[in-house]
């Protein structure tokens, strides 16, 4: 930190020196100087009195306007770059690759955003930079992702589509060979063919994407998992929707099974369950699962149950009428019947029948 700023002193020493001796005439040069060091404030403040002066220098403009590119004053570049094509038009050849060098230097920062907006700059001024710059674009994000650094490479490939979307179709079909490859592990398919369907929807680029997320349900460690990416799975048609079926019904009864292990820990284990439903005591009273907060009451029992007026004085927040109860969509699994309930705070009473 001692050294950087003894560099900085010494640069701007010399810069001032330079100046104060040489005299405005090489003004530039030394705001020049000041860029090379990044003091780009010292740089702007000498060519605005520069300009001030000598309005018709169109390099003093030129430069300030690389200044404001590099210090994200866009509006200040546009207009500084317009002066100088003004003066001398052949600065018009200039501008974009000012604006493709801060573009580069932005991107390798990370900052997608600004470098996209340079780059857009770049293409506007000269309209031939953007096959270079997707070519560079392209070379850099294949060479960052051959040496594993596959999130980087994702941001050059992103970059190079945007400056020309004619590539697209050229990273998708580097991604789909990538993740093809014998040696390919799972981690690095998902990767690979999870960015080139971004790229493109090629029916065998959306295949590959489908079975590969098809594959990591296979190897999800819960339902909830398997579920997820079996819904990525499906997500360009209906290749795995009997699995997926398959899979939410195997939620709904692990659901199920929790409730019951739930209930049996509180009213005890069959047969004691039975118990609790005899001629002394006809009803019990059960509200639906918080866990799932799904609207319906679960119950379970090892006989069969009905349903019949709660009577308002010994359950007042009970239902009034069977009719209330939506007799479809009863399901049995594991002695658990599942009841849909319009309201979810009410309760309901459930009268023993004939056991079997």
């Amino acid at each position: 930190m001692v050294a950087t700023q003894k560099l900085y002193n010494h640069l701007l020493f010399l810069v001032i020196f330079s100046f104060l001796f040489c005299g405005c005439s090489g003004a530039v040069d030394k705001a020049k100087d000041f860029m090379s060091a990044g003091m780009y404030p010292q740089a702007i403040e000498l060519l605005n009195k520069h300009i001030t002066e000598k309005p018709a220098d169109a390099e003093a403009h030129f430069q300030l306007g690389v200044c404001y590119v590099n210090t994200g004053n866009f509006s200040g570049a546009s207009e500084r770059f317009a002066s100088a094509v003004q003066l001398k038009s052949d600065y018009g050849y200039k501008i974009g690759p000012e604006y493709k060098k801060a573009g580069a230097q932005s991107l390798a920062k990370g900052d997608i955003s600004r470098a996209l907006g340079l780059y857009s700059q770049a293409v506007q001024y000269q309209p031939g930079l953007k096959n270079d710059i997707g070519a560079e674009l392209l070379a850099e994000g294949k060479a960052l992702f051959e040496n594993g650094q596959h999130k980087t490479a994702e941001n050059y490939f992103m970059a190079a589509a945007n400056v020309n979307p004619d590539i697209k179709e050229t990273i998708a079909d580097y991604y789909f060979q990538a993740g093809n490859k014998p040696e390919a592990s799972m981690d690095l398919k998902t990767i690979c063919f999870d960015n080139a369907v971004k790229f493109s929807q090629k029916e065998s680029i959306k295949k590959a994407y489908a079975e590969c997320h098809y594959e990591l349900s296979k190897q999800a460690k819960t339902t909830e998992e398997a579920i997820s990416e079996l819904k990525i799975a499906n997500q360009f048609g209906n290749q795995f929707s009997a699995e997926l079926q398959l899979k939410q019904e195997q939620l709904e009864q692990e659901k199920l099974q929790a409730i019951i292990n739930e209930i049996s820990q509180k009213y005890g284990k069959k047969p004691d369950f039975d118990e609790l439903l005899n001629d002394k005591n006809k009803s019990i009273t059960i509200f639906n699962n918080p866990k799932l907060n799904d609207g319906f009451i679960y119950i379970a029992t090892s006989s069969y149950i009905g349903f019949d007026d709660a009577g308002t004085v010994e359950y007042p927040e009970a239902l009034k009428s069977p009719e209330t109860v939506k007799y479809t969509g009863y399901k049995y699994i594991n002695g658990a019947l599942k009841i849909k309930r319009g309201n979810k705070n009410s309760r309901v009473a459930i009268w023993l029948l004939n056991k079997p």
